[in-house]
């Protein structure tokens, strides 16, 4: 589903009416009537519950008219709305006597009693009209349901975005509408998904209301949302006699005496993510420790530097060893010692005098020559290749390695700081504006990047981009980007391209945080819960 601008949303609407798919008042009764629906499934006890809903002058507040119909049909206990700037029903396409049948309240107590009272609050003032600009009354009405919906036992929805916030930017008013959840209409919103739009908006559902499909005309590089659909459809699948050997190879290059959960945490999420065979390549002295810990999984020790960092002379067993793999994954936990870089160079060509990877001269993405095939068994790498953590930390000091790694087929899973440092550039660059900065990362590199964070994107070196389908504060914490590498190299692994492991990685990954969460709360998750609900993930796509 294609993410789109407020001026986007506007003419594929109007494309609609003018070409006979919809009418003005039957989409404003549709988006109502599914806003309403959303709203009455947060109440535990509808009959119980009181509504109060904000309503504002234009079509968006014609929309919280029909919610606020909607509310009262379904027999909540009491309907409040506030109109803003909007004298009376306006031609909102509800019963003419509706404002007789439930509470409308004024400035003052009445508007102070009814808010004190709720225990459902939706937003409908403003829309898509990108209004980050607010007058002082409407800022000062808001702050105060701001702080009304900081009791956890009120619900704030947003109708298609929320008040204060512009559609296309993410830019907020002082004093927007702060959400628990956002139903927005035929399309995502750029601004839903950008801070410091996202922090307002909560969690994020769309309703097509039958203009989903409605994207004739928008650019090929529009930004989509990745959905379950387009998830289901790069599901590796196994014919009936397969064995583990038909199911992918990965081997992760990790590990350090610091950092010995991260490859663990890594493995285990692989494993959920279906590849047939496991290998992990450790410092010799940590082996032991994460057996224990991974039975499933088959171990390479490495020769050390000291104990617990990998050393130079372990580049050798490692390319000895990648015949046998289907895709290759490097940096967690491997540490930022002088040895293991030095260990990096060796194995990726580029120390001094080891010629350099930069000699493959194949395209990314074709079948390389027979000559470049032999040049690259030389350098040990004939296999996709996922770069994380101090990986990428190590890549960021190697000049011009995207010049010297071009005939490798790469995914790099940096969050923002580690894309500024690969970038050169500082890390408030990249947070002004993530996806230009991953999609200009991804094209200069030719490689596909996936930007971690919040909203986390997947930006493929042909220039289009991909967006999780919701972000989740619970995943900001200790080796969650472990398990999300540990995914997508094991899509790799099972044969899908970078681009397409990346964005079914993205999905399992982001849907197994939002299963977890429901099940262990946000702040007690930790990454070891996520490996579990990956299987759910998957299996609700199976």
């Amino acid at each position: 589903m294609r993410i789109v601008t407020g001026a986007q949303m506007r003419r594929i609407e109007q494309d609609a009416f003018d070409g006979g798919r919809a009418e003005p008042d039957a989409l404003m009764v549709r988006a109502g009537l599914a806003v309403a629906a959303t709203a009455l499934g947060t109440l535990e006890e509808p009959p119980a519950a009181r509504a109060l809903v904000l309503v504002g002058p234009g079509n968006n507040g014609g929309d919280g008219l029909v919610v606020a119909e909607a509310l009262h049909d379904a027999g909540l206990d009491e309907v409040a709305v506030w109109l803003y700037g909007r004298d009376g029903l306006g031609g909102a396409p509800v019963a003419p006597e509706l404002l007789d049948l439930i509470r409308v309240v004024g400035e003052g107590e009445a508007f102070a009693e009814a808010l004190a009272e709720a225990d459902l609050i939706v937003d409908a003032v403003y829309g898509i009209g990108a209004r980050d600009t607010l007058p002082p009354d409407l800022v000062a009405a808001l702050e105060s349901v701001n702080a009304r919906g900081r009791d956890p036992r009120v619900r704030c929805l947003a109708l298609d975005v929320p008040t204060g916030v512009n559609a296309d930017s993410g830019a907020a008013s002082p004093g927007a509408f702060r959400a628990d959840l956002t139903v927005t209409l035929g399309h995502p919103k750029r601004g839903l998904f950008v801070p410091p739009g996202m922090r307002h908006a909560g969690r994020v559902i769309v309703e097509p209301i039958g203009l989903d499909g409605a994207d004739d005309g928008l650019p090929d590089d529009t930004p989509r949302l990745i959905g379950r659909d387009d998830a289901a459809r790069l599901l590796p699948r196994r014919e009936y006699d397969a064995h583990k050997g038909d199911a992918g190879s990965l081997l992760i290059v990790g590990g350090s005496a610091n950092y010995l959960g991260a490859p663990v945490l890594s493995a285990d999420a692989a494993l959920r993510a279906g590849v047939g065979l496991l290998t992990l390549a450790l410092p010799r002295g940590i082996v032991t420790a994460a057996a224990a810990q991974v039975p499933e999984a088959t171990y390479l020790p490495l020769p050390e530097a000291d104990w617990g960092v990998i050393g130079p002379n372990a580049a050798k067993i490692v390319t000895g060893a990648l015949g046998r793999y289907t895709a290759l994954q490097v940096g967690n936990g491997i540490g930022r010692e002088k040895e293991t870089t030095e260990f990096l160079a060796r194995l990726f060509g580029l120390a001094e005098g080891a010629g350099g990877a930069g000699r493959i001269g194949f395209s990314v993405g074709t079948a390389p020559p027979e000559e470049a095939r032999e040049r690259d068994a030389d350098a040990g790498i004939a296999v996709p290749v996922l770069f994380d953590a101090d990986g990428l930390n190590w890549l960021s000091t190697v000049e011009g390695w995207w010049d010297a790694l071009a005939g490798l087929r790469l995914v790099l899973t940096p969050h923002q700081g580690e894309l500024a440092r690969l970038r050169g550039v500082e890390r408030e660059a990249i947070a002004a504006a993530p996806w230009e900065a991953a999609r200009e990362a991804a094209r200069a590199w030719g490689q596909t990047v996936v930007l971690k964070g919040g909203y986390s994107i997947v930006a493929p070196p042909a220039g289009d981009l991909w967006v999780a389908p919701l972000a989740n504060p619970a995943l900001a914490a200790a080796g969650t980007g472990d398990t999300l590498a540990g995914i997508i190299g094991a899509l790799l692994a099972q044969g899908l391209a970078p681009a397409e492991a990346a964005v079914l990685g993205l999905y399992l990954g982001a849907r197994a945080g939002e299963l977890a969460s429901a099940a262990v709360g946000v702040l007690p998750l930790r990454a070891g819960d996520l490996p579990d609900y990956i299987a759910l993930a998957i299996r609700e796509l199976e």
